[in-house]
């Protein structure tokens, strides 16, 4: 009798086959020995049926069909891959197979993808779960010494339908009743529309943002021995915290600037020590936020290139939400570090490895068992790559790498040198402060350059003392104006969706969600880019901006769809039940009780309230006010076909083609913002504004200099902007 064992890709059965049995037959659709065979899913086999495959009926979309909850849910097999779905089918029951193995992904999902195929089949054998965090030959021989009955899993099976089940009932359903209440074709969704929410929500925020006009107040300092240092004026609290540090207008700072010199007083001169541990070992969303940040890879690019990491086996499995290690793989570590002395990462991997006593003082922050849910955190194994990946390979292995060893590194060491100088006779406070790096510890690995949030003081301050007579020789005034909230990056709206749970000021359930967020690790790149394919959200370079077909929906949708808690409650529901904390019965009441709420919402909502999204706007032509007609590529006068106007736009110009909101403005405005990624016949890129003039097209190669007189080019986080304007008495 044969053991089957089912990997989720081709590539990780490869592996499994490689380290079992070697020297395996190779057959189309498996890998056979003497006593195993190796088979493989291509991601997902079936799907959940259309509305449609329950009832012909629901091919139109009516309101009186709704809410659509079907008593058992149906599956169909994919087109593309049905002739490999019934060879898996027919693995499973061949005669001489007795044990099956359910090798695929180690999560969620991979279990999703095993359990509709055994469903499909009509398993009847005994199987067991092989749960693999890496594919080097170690780990796969201990995993498969320690395998469990695929009973062991049920509640993560159960999850992992219930989740597909929930999206299914509130995506089928709520898209319908909304689309057909306002007459277009709208794609709603549990976790993406709270998700577009945080996004308009963003938006409206930079809309209604009125800039404020600040100034601050700095004093020049001069000692008896004629050394100068600067410190601006603070207003501090009864705990010696800054309450105040600048002035609404020119007026009321004016009355702070006094006539020079002055005397002035050192009230506190204290050096002190910081330090900066190594950050946590890294998890999913982290890897997805730092390599759009550095590189601006999206999301989805992260997570292929981190699986095919994972398939081959330079690193672990990266869908995971963990930051922690188990005690049992710390005694791994070693192992690791020296793997990584054949990269050009060794010399840091040698310090590592003298620092591995360094590592275990840090405790729990790198390993605690509690914290490590499906999969540990995300670190590289004793493989390394033999030759050069491809770049966003290399760049994503790098990162992994320089996170690991940066765990076993020291601290950062600053120090801090602060400066309280008083007006003696005004009592005003004025603030001096110097940090400079000591000691750089495991910033040898990320320089202080890449983190914006970092920054040290350029200003050397003398050696002062407390009681110490200075003088006031200057004072300078900035004037600063505030900036409104940054658009969301990638990096950003995943550390938004990640952190979605923790917003909740009811403290009976703060504790209860505080792991929760907006989907998973393994799901937020697909609804990121599930936003941007059905038109709600565009990418602007790095920053995601919402359409105005997505501020529609926003406004169309009850709370019920838009509010972030209570997704992130769901989220915190699939998990208990994943744990056996929660009852399958009772959270599936909850997401139908869910869904005819939202239809009923939906149906009693008044249409007249909303604005209309029209899927083919239909734009005035500008030679003629008629209504322009849309096709496969661009737009034409629909009195083209009576020879009266011969206006056209295609919508692919030098190459580029057009996104419908710049479509938008350059009809609607008759000229566009600057817009990158033209080509020129000789094929070198160049940028440009689009202006459109008696009815043609032309480039504007001087908007790039307009634009960046009226518009920084580059936004930065929320901050002041300041100029100096100085005065001198």
């Amino acid at each position: 009798m044969k053991t089957l064992v089912i990997a989720e890709k081709p590539s990780v059965a490869r592996d499994l086959a490689h380290v079992l049995r070697p020297g395996t037959r190779k057959s189309p659709d498996r890998l056979e020995a003497e006593d195993m065979v190796f088979t493989w899913a291509l991601g997902h086999l079936l799907s959940l049926e259309d509305a449609e495959g329950y009832d012909p009926r629901y091919r139109v979309w009516r309101l009186e069909d709704l809410p659509i909850i079907p008593a058992e849910m149906k599956y169909r097999a994919l087109k593309a891959t049905t002739g490999h779905l019934k060879a898996v089918a027919a693995l499973m029951k061949r005669a001489d197979i007795d044990v099956v193995v359910n090798a695929c992904d180690a999560g969620r999902e991979g279990e999703l993808i095993f359990r509709e195929i055994s469903r499909f089949a009509g398993l009847r054998k005994p199987v067991q779960r092989l749960w693999l965090s890496e594919t080097t030959p170690e780990a796969i021989k201990r995993a498969y010494a320690a395998m469990l009955p695929q009973a062991h899993y049920e509640n993560l099976a159960a999850a992992a339908f219930l989740r597909q089940e929930a999206d299914w009932l509130v995506g089928i359903n709520a898209s319908r009743v909304f689309s057909v209440r306002h007459k277009q074709r709208l794609s709603v969704g549990r976790v993406q529309t709270p998700t577009l929410a945080l996004l308009v929500a963003r938006e409206e925020e930079i809309e209604n943002f009125t800039p404020q006009t600040f100034y601050q107040l700095h004093a020049t300092f001069e000692t008896t021995k004629q050394a100068q240092y600067r410190g601006m004026w603070v207003l501090l609290n009864d705990q010696g915290e800054v309450a105040q540090d600048r002035f609404q207008t020119r007026e009321d700072v004016a009355q702070h600037q006094y006539p020079l010199p002055r005397q002035a007083v050192v009230r506190q001169a204290q050096k002190s020590t910081e330090r900066e541990l190594p950050p946590l070992l890294p998890n999913l969303s982290d890897i997805q936020r730092e390599a759009n940040r550095l590189w601006g890879l999206t999301a989805a690019k992260t997570l292929a290139a981190l699986q095919g990491l994972y398939e081959k086996g330079y690193i672990s499995y990266p869908r995971t939400e963990s930051r922690h290690l188990t005690k049992s793989l710390a005694g791994s570590l070693g192992s690791r570090l020296k793997a990584l002395e054949a990269t050009d990462l060794a010399p840091q991997a040698q310090q590592a490895l003298q620092n591995l006593e360094q590592f275990r003082h840090y405790g729990k922050r790198y390993v605690d068992d509690a914290k490590v849910t499906d999969h540990h955190a995300m670190i590289v194994t004793t493989k390394v790559p033999a030759g050069r990946l491809g770049s966003s390979e290399e760049s994503l292995y790098r990162l992994i790498a320089r996170h690991f060893l940066a765990a076993f590194f020291p601290p950062a060491l600053f120090s801090v040198y602060t400066v309280l100088s008083e007006d003696v006779e005004r009592k005003d406070m004025f603030r001096s402060t110097q940090r400079q790096r000591q000691e750089e510890g495991f910033q040898v690995l990320f320089p202080p350059a890449q983190d914006p949030n970092k920054k040290e003081s350029t200003d050397e301050l003398p050696t002062l003392h407390e009681g110490e007579r200075v003088t006031i020789v200057q004072y300078d005034v900035h004037e600063g104006v505030t900036k409104p909230p940054v658009r969301y990056t990638e990096a950003a709206l995943l550390g938004a969706m990640e952190r979605a749970g923790k917003k909740i000021d009811d403290p009976a359930l703060k504790d209860a969600m505080k792991t929760a967020g907006l989907g998973t690790a393994a799901t937020r790149a697909a609804i990121i880019e599930r936003l941007i394919t059905v038109g709600y959200v565009e990418r602007e370079k790095k920053q995601l901006v919402p359409t105005d077909k997505g501020k529609t929906l926003v406004t169309l949708v009850p709370d019920l769809l838009t509010q972030v808690t209570l997704t992130a409650q769901w989220e915190d529901g699939l998990r208990a039940v994943e744990e056996g904390r929660a009852a399958v019965q009772e959270f599936r009441q909850a997401i139908h009780g869910f869904t005819r709420e939202v239809v009923e919402q939906a149906r009693s909502a008044p249409v007249n309230e909303f604005a209309v999204l029209d899927e083919e706007t239909l734009y005035p032509c500008p030679l003629c006010a008629s209504p322009l007609q849309k096709f496969s590529k661009g737009y034409r006068c629909t009195k083209q076909k009576d020879t009266q106007c011969a206006f056209i736009l295609w919508t692919t110009i030098a190459s580029k083609t057009l996104t419908p909101r710049q479509v938008q403005t350059l009809l609607t405005k008759g000229r566009t913002g600057t817009i990158r990624g033209f080509k020129s016949k000789a094929g070198k890129s160049f940028q440009a504004a689009l202006v459109l003039e008696n009815g043609k097209v032309r480039f504007d190669f001087d908007q790039e200099s307009a634009t960046a007189k009226k518009v920084p080019r580059k936004r930065k986080a929320p901050s002041t902007a300041t100029k100096k304007a100085g005065t001198k008495r």
